[in-house]
């Protein structure tokens, strides 16, 4: 957790457990026992917090009141600092790098199936889990001929290459929820029946 000194735009403390990192002095300045906030260099406890109160013992008086993530300076009437980076540099860097893990969620969400290849429950799936896969690989073919158009590839080309990719998991778990129903695998040959079939038909079991 971070404390940061609005004021001075920058990080003042960091907390670790019960300890408070000086991150100008690269020192522990305070540490934290309960509601006390011991003062390491004057070797006493320098605050009391009650509440969002934040008491100077030696001035015996109320320095700060905390509001959700805001510290407010009560003498000066600002907040003084924002806790874990709230509303600046910090979180706006934690919002940055928390972009490329939406991305990489969606790129999961895509390939999937192709995890599941090789899964050792791969001798049947379910009439949801065949839905499922064909929904994502309905995606990934649109995103694939975005992707590949975006990139320059010829047109014959793109169209192989975003019509076999998907391929590969459809025919497997169409293999897979033939067993599922109790039917032969060759019935994925036959078209129409073969959607009908994976889709709608329930399992034997």
């Amino acid at each position: 957790m971070e404390i940061w000194d609005v004021i001075n735009s920058k990080t003042a403390y960091r907390i670790a457990g019960n300890e408070v990192w000086d991150v100008a002095a690269g020192s522990t300045a305070y540490r934290i026992d309960g509601s006390d906030v011991w003062d390491v260099a004057a070797g006493r406890t320098a605050y009391r917090i009650d509440g969002n109160e934040v008491w100077d013992v030696a001035a015996g008086k109320t320095v700060y009141r905390i509001n959700g993530s805001d510290v407010w300076d009560v003498a000066a009437g600002r907040t003084a600092f924002r806790i874990d980076g709230a509303s600046n540099k910090t979180s706006g860097a934690r919002r940055e790098s928390q972009k490329p893990s939406v991305f990489w969620a969606f790129v999961f969400f895509l390939v999937r199936p192709f995890f599941e290849l090789q899964s050792h429950r791969g001798y049947s799936v379910s009439r949801k889990e065949w839905w499922g896969m064909l929904f994502r690989m309905i995606l990934l073919f649109f995103v694939l001929g975005m992707i590949l158009t975006f990139a320059g590839v010829a047109s014959d080309v793109a169209w192989i290459i975003t019509m076999i990719i998907p391929m590969i998991p459809i025919t497997v778990f169409s293999i897979r929820r033939m067993r599922d129903i109790g039917r032969p695998w060759w019935w994925i040959l036959i078209p129409i029946a073969n959607f009908v079939m994976c889709g709608f038909y329930p399992s034997k079991n």
